[in-house]
């Protein structure tokens, strides 16, 4: 669950690096369709987000491992509230509110409709109305 936890922070940040090639090379306004974006329109979120969900796992594991949850209920509960409020900010309103904004810029493009029909946009809770 380790190696789950790093291969989730390095995707993320891996998107990260691609939107910025993608934009370098074709323009601030691109729309990035390519590489890990071809199938995540946010793959950073997701990668973050799997990453977080992994580190808990560990944890859990860790101490599942030792037997002794009473006495590491409070570092439980740490990384419980941890990672449920990092899923609230990038599930909840990142990445809901990336949707709305490419939906307002690029609606309209049927590469973007495209893209939107063979990608999923990861964990939310929110669903925008198009």
């Amino acid at each position: 669950s380790v190696i789950a936890s790093l291969f989730g922070f390095a995707f993320g940040a891996f998107g990260d690096f691609w939107k910025q090639v993608v934009k370098a090379t074709k323009g601030k306004d691109a729309l990035v369709t390519s590489g890990p974006f071809a199938l995540l329109r946010h793959p950073n979120y997701t990668g973050e987000l799997f990453g977080w969900f992994a580190s808990f796992l560990t944890a859990v594991l860790a101490v599942a491992k030792t037997g002794d949850f009473k006495a590491n209920a409070l570092w439980l509960s740490f990384s419980a509230v941890g990672m449920a409020g990092i899923y609230f900010v990038l599930a909840g309103e990142a990445a809901p509110g990336l949707e709305k904004k490419h939906q307002s810029k690029y609606g309209s493009s049927p590469e973007y409709q495209a893209w939107c029909k063979r990608s999923w946009a990861g964990p939310m809770l929110k669903v925008q109305s198009k």
